[in-house]
């Protein structure tokens, strides 16, 4: 008798959807639904930046007014359709996102090394502010 081993040629496969995002392109896994209609499925991080609005919170007035043009005019102008141009605006959301848990990221990881890298000073009482 063979032993069977019913893992055997199955891939490792991440639950839900492996479609990809059709904002970021990134897999769905358990998709939200869009705000931009209500029916589109966009992965969990797309809709996060449709719901906090995090770019307008980091820019002024002007800024925001401006990205409101660009997004209702201004892209629409360029052939843009709507649903386009609201992709960008998501996607300059998620740029900004990203650009900070990644610069985060880094000084967690530095702050670890720093860490790790310590020389033990406990010994000495003198003043190294110089």
């Amino acid at each position: 008798m063979i032993p069977f081993d019913q893992h055997e040629g199955v891939e490792e496969r991440k639950p839900g959807s492996d479609e990809p995002c059709p904002i970021c392109g990134e897999r769905l896994g358990f998709p939200a639904l869009s705000r931009f209609d209500n029916e589109t499925e966009i992965c969990s991080y797309c809709g996060e930046s449709e719901g906090t609005g995090f770019l307008f919170s980091v820019l002024n007035e002007s800024q925001r007014e401006a990205l409101r043009f660009l997004k209702t005019t201004g892209l629409t102008s360029m052939g843009l359709s709507e649903w386009e141009a609201h992709c960008v605006v998501i996607a300059a959301i998620n740029g900004s996102r990203r650009g900070m848990h990644t610069k985060m990221k880094e000084s967690f990881e530095q702050l670890e090394e720093l860490k790790q890298n310590q020389t033990n000073m406990d010994w000495y009482e003198g003043d190294l502010s110089d």
